[in-house]
């Protein structure tokens, strides 16, 4: 029984120091605030690359807004403003948070009610193909590696993107989070090590008593 008891020491061992990572990648899978359904779009071509992530993903709005030449491209009107909302549930404490997000024109991005990217100012800027400034959606412009981890909690973590129509043409979103979450707390672990060992070193003592 000393010898099962150490064994699963070192397994609990093994399991608290190992990590979970998630990710949440802006897809069909997300709603949004009017009655047309989340459609990855082709990209414009001045947009940077859509982030790595499982397929379908990438670039999304409401209709095909993305590249011009596609067949369907519709232009929003300047003064759209749409709200992409998904959810991802952390199975506990995160370590890690990070964020990667592009918007055309430019784009809110709010986790549970707090904004954690605000939209780019629009003193000086031109939009000539989106935002002069972060967040926009070329590789200049697009929020890369972003520590967000202040925002998530364990459980349920509702995030939504505003997306802004300011100077005509393209119009989408694209956002990875990439989240690490810790195992179960160490002292969980220990009081049921210390419980184990009890019984092993007990079973041991009978033993002897027996020989």
């Amino acid at each position: 029984m000393l010898g099962v008891s150490i064994i699963l020491l070192l397994v609990m061992a093994n399991v608290a120091g190992a990590s979970t990572i998630q990710t949440l990648c802006t897809s069909t899978a997300w709603t949004n605030s009017t009655a047309s359904p989340t459609q990855v779009v082709p990209p414009n071509p001045g947009w940077a690359a859509p982030f790595p992530c499982p397929t379908p993903s990438g670039w999304i709005s409401y209709e095909q807004s993305g590249n011009p030449s596609s067949p369907g491209y519709v232009s929003p009107p300047n003064g759209t403003s749409v709200t992409f909302s998904s959810s991802i549930n952390l199975l506990s404490s995160p370590t890690s948070v990070m964020l990667d997000f592009g918007a055309d024109d430019t784009g809110e991005l709010i986790i549970d009610g707090v904004a954690a990217v605000n939209f780019a100012t629009g003193v000086g800027n031109t939009y000539s193909t989106c935002s002069d400034f972060m967040p926009g959606c070329d590789s200049a412009t697009e929020v890369l590696n972003m520590n967000v981890t202040s925002f998530f909690s364990p459980g349920v973590n509702t995030v939504q993107i505003v997306d802004q129509q300011i100077n005509g043409e393209s119009y989408g979103v694209d956002a990875t989070i990439t989240a690490v979450t810790a195992a179960p707390e160490p002292a969980t672990f220990s009081l049921i090590g210390c419980g184990l060992l009890a019984i092993g070193l007990g079973n041991k003592r009978k033993l002897f008593r027996r020989t």
